[in-house]
């Protein structure tokens, strides 16, 4: 019962910030850049300043019991200092400019990164940045020049994402106005599983040689001798997954010249559930990439051919993430 609530407390959730972020774009807060000002700029009394209201409501109050001219005249002025606090907040975020620069892919337990640019010719004092996913980030002042903020998102699910919405906040000058906008974004980056090596055990050579013959190697080499136990350093290319597929052993390629660093990754040779299968394969497409070595990935709905570089691994990784 408690997760049929909660499933449906989620879809309910994302319909209504859905619906909401509609209804932002319609007042220009989704752009790569936006400017704000009369249009996407909104003002509350904080509750410091609802409880300054009370009072003064209640000094106005006691004014008029009294037929205190004074103290009627007093009330007066708490609310036009309110007033003027309106203004002042309302002018302190105008004409601030936010640019989402880019964002960087994470893992699941790092989250993900936006670069934003901040500036104000005007000048802006005391922001803060909240969202959902993101601890919140505090800047004091914004000039002319830009600034740039590194919002990190602790997103835990992999895959593809769409950047939170992001809120800009300023209870400037006194703590009894809350000022703030939205932006919201479309650009997408990924959540890549979190890299997770597997522990190996080494056995006999002589049960190590006894599938030889039946050991069908990815690598390709004109000088290639057998398999022997794991010695710790050796590298990862060298490695034959498909005994440890079998045995959930350790072994190593024996060559007496050079081997070809050529690889194919697939689920079918780490050990596990799909979650720890996703975690182990994106521990070697990465150390993979370390070492400079040639590896493909075999997918059940997709295949990335055999290269290396960061945008081969980049593509691997996001592959592994939409599984």
């Amino acid at each position: 019962m408690s997760d049929t609530k909660s499933g449906v407390r989620s879809r309910l959730n994302a319909y209504i910030n859905a619906w909401f972020n509609k209804q932002l774009k319609k007042r220009k807060h989704s752009a790569k850049t936006i400017k704000l000002s009369h249009k996407n700029i909104y003002i509350l009394p904080s509750k410091f300043g609802l409880a300054y209201l009370l009072v003064n409501l209640l000094v106005y109050v006691l004014g008029i019991n009294y037929q205190n001219n004074l103290v009627i005249m007093f009330s007066y002025l708490m609310l036009s200092f309110l007033l003027v606090n309106f203004i002042v907040a309302f002018i302190n975020l105008y004409n601030l400019t936010i640019t989402l620069s880019h964002t960087n892919a994470g893992y699941q337990h790092t989250g993900y990164q936006a670069q934003f640019h901040l500036s104000n010719r005007d000048g802006t004092t005391s922001l803060e940045i909240q969202g959902e996913n993101i601890k919140n980030l505090f800047v004091d002042g914004i000039g002319e020049e830009f600034i740039k903020l590194d919002v990190t998102v602790n997103e835990a699910m992999r895959g593809a994402h769409r950047l939170p919405r992001i809120k800009l906040l300023s209870r400037y000058p006194f703590g009894l106005v809350t000022t703030w906008s939205y932006f919201v974004s479309e650009a997408m980056t990924y959540i890549y599983p979190t890299p997770l090596a597997f522990s190996f055990h080494q056995v006999s050579q002589a049960e190590l040689e006894s599938d030889n013959d039946n050991n069908k190697t990815t690598f390709a080499s004109e000088n290639y001798q057998g398999v022997r136990p794991y010695i710790e350093g050796d590298k990862v290319n060298r490695i034959s997954w498909k005994h440890y597929a079998k045995h959930q052993v350790l072994a190593t390629k024996d060559f007496t010249s050079g081997s070809s660093s050529e690889y194919e990754f697939s689920l079918n040779i780490v050990p596990g559930n799909l979650e720890q299968k996703l975690q182990h394969l994106s521990y070697l497409i990465t150390h993979a990439e370390n070492e400079s070595l040639q590896y493909s990935l075999v997918l059940p709905n997709s295949k990335v051919e055999l290269n290396n570089g960061m945008h081969h691994m980049t593509q691997c990784l996001e592959r592994l993430s939409d599984v």
